[in-house]
C-alpha cells in the first residue's frame, strides 16, 4: 500500500512514484532509476524507468563481445532498436559515472550494496547529463528488530545516516532543487519485549529533507506515550496519512495540480501540511 498510493486496495498494479511521472516534463534520457536489478512496486508501472546495477555500473564488457554485438543489432528490426537504445542509455550511465567506474577499474574495493555508494550513483545522475527527476533506492538491512535492538538499529541508522549526508553533499548546488523521502512501512510496537527489542507496531516516522523543505521540525501531531493515546494500548497511532506528505510535495515543490494529484492518489482527499514547504 505504501508503494502502490492506494490504501485498501490491492488491485493497484503501478506505483505512485511511476504515475508521477506522468505529470513531469522532462527530456532526459533516464528520468527515472532504481537502484537494483528488481523494479520495485513503488515504480512499476506504463512509465518506463532503469534500474541500475552492479554490471551496468562496473563491468564492462570486452572489446570484442562489444563489436560482436553491435554487428548483430545493427538493424532495423525490434531488437536491434532496443539494443541501440540500450546503448545510448548506457553512454550516459558511463559519462555521469565515470570517477566511480575509474575507481573499480584501478582495483578499488567498491560494495554496491552500501547506501553511501548507492547515494553517488544517484547524485551523479541527477545532476550529471542524464538529468534524472526521480530515483528509488530500497535500503536493505535488518530493521526487524524484535532482538538486541540497541545495538541493531544503531547500525542501520549510522548506515542510512551516512548515505544521506553522502547524497546531500555530492548533489551540490542541485540539492536547493531536490526532496528527499525516507519511507518504511510500518513502525515499531513502544515497549521492549524480553529479547532486548521490539515487535512489530503502527506508526512511524516519515523523514523529509531537501532545499525546499522547512527542517529541524516535527510536523505533524505528537499525543505523547499515555497509555489511552496509544493504539491498542501498545503502538504510536497513525496521525497523519503519507499521501498528505507526498501531496504536499508534490503540490507546492513540483507545482502539481489538484487533478494531477487525485490521479496519483485516487480515492484520497488531499489535506496539506502547513509549513512543510518554504
Amino acid at each position: 500500500y505504501l508503494e502502490s498510493g492506494t490504501p485498501g486496495n490491492k488491485g493497484t498494479t503501478s506505483g505512485w512514484l511511476n504515475r508521477l511521472l506522468g505529470y513531469l516534463e522532462t527530456s532526459s534520457p533516464l528520468p527515472a532509476i532504481n537502484i537494483g536489478v528488481t523494479t520495485p512496486r513503488i515504480l512499476s508501472g506504463s512509465y518506463p524507468s532503469v534500474n541500475i546495477t552492479r554490471d551496468s555500473v562496473l563491468n564492462e564488457p570486452s572489446a570484442t563481445l562489444r563489436s560482436s554485438l553491435d554487428a548483430l543489432y545493427q538493424g532495423q528490426g525490434e531488437l536491434s532498436l532496443l539494443y541501440q537504445q540500450g546503448q545510448k542509455l548506457k553512454e550516459f550511465l558511463d559519462f555521469d559515472l565515470a570517477p566511480l567506474i575509474q575507481q573499480s577499474n584501478r582495483g578499488k574495493s567498491v560494495n554496491f550494496k552500501d547506501f553511501s555508494y548507492q547515494s553517488q550513483i544517484i547524485a551523479r545522475l541527477i545532476r550529471g547529463q542524464a538529468s534524472s527527476q526521480i530515483a528509488c533506492v530500497v535500503h536493505e538491512g535488518s530493521w526487524d528488530t524484535h532482538g538486541g535492538q540497541s545495538y541493531t538499529l544503531y547500525q542501520e541508522l549510522h548506515k542510512l545516516g551516512q548515505g544521506l549526508s553522502t547524497l546531500v553533499q555530492d548533489l551540490g548546488e542541485a540539492y536547493r532543487d531536490t526532496v528527499i523521502v525516507v519511507l518504511s512501512e510500518f513502525g515499531r510496537s513502544l515497549r521492549e519485549n524480553s529479547g532486548g527489542g521490539t515487535d512489530h507496531g503502527r506508526g512511524n516516522v516519515v523523514m523529509v529533507l531537501g532545499g525546499s523543505i522547512r527542517g529541524g521540525k516535527v510536523h505533524g501531531q505528537w499525543r505523547g506515550l499515555e497509555e489511552h493515546n496509544l493504539e491498542e494500548g501498545r503502538d504510536l497511532p497513525v496521525t497523519t496519512d503519507f499521501r498528505d506528505i507526498l501531496g504536499t510535495i508534490f503540490r507546492e515543490h513540483l507545482q502539481l495540480n489538484d487533478k494531477a494529484i487525485a490521479a496519483i492518489f485516487p480515492d484520497h482527499n488531499l489535506t496539506s501540511l502547513p509549513g512543510l514547504i518554504i
